[in-house]
C-alpha cells in the first residue's frame, strides 16, 4: 500500500475501534480531546494524540475551515513501521 498524503478529519465525541476505522481518516474527539487514525503507511496501526490543555508533551491542534494541524511531529515509533510525519492543514508531511 502507498504512503497516505492526506488524512480526512472526521469530528466525532467518541472514538472508533479499530474494526470500524477507515484508512485516510483522523478521527477527532473534540469532547475528550484525542485523536486517532490508522497509520498513514499502511501498516494497519492504531495511532493515538493527545491534545489536553495544559499536558505535558502533548500536541498542539488546530482546526481552520475544515482543516487539521497538529504540532508537533507525530513519530509512531513504537510501531513495526516508525513512521514519522507531521499534520499540517490534512496533508501528511513525511520526515
Amino acid at each position: 500500500m502507498n504512503k497516505l498524503q492526506e488524512f480526512t478529519p472526521v469530528f466525532t465525541e467518541e472514538l472508533p475501534y479499530k474494526k470500524d476505522m477507515e484508512f485516510g481518516k483522523i478521527y477527532i474527539s473534540r469532547e475528550h480531546e484525542v485523536a486517532c487514525f490508522l497509520c498513514p503507511c499502511g501498516c494497519g496501526e492504531v495511532n493515538h494524540i493527545s491534545f489536553i490543555k495544559g499536558l505535558r508533551n502533548q500536541w498542539f491542534f488546530i482546526e481552520d475551515k475544515g482543516k487539521v494541524t497538529f504540532r508537533p511531529s507525530i513519530g509512531c515509533f513504537e510501531s513495526p513501521c516508525k513512521s514519522h510525519f507531521f499534520i499540517t492543514e490534512n496533508h501528511i508531511d513525511w520526515v
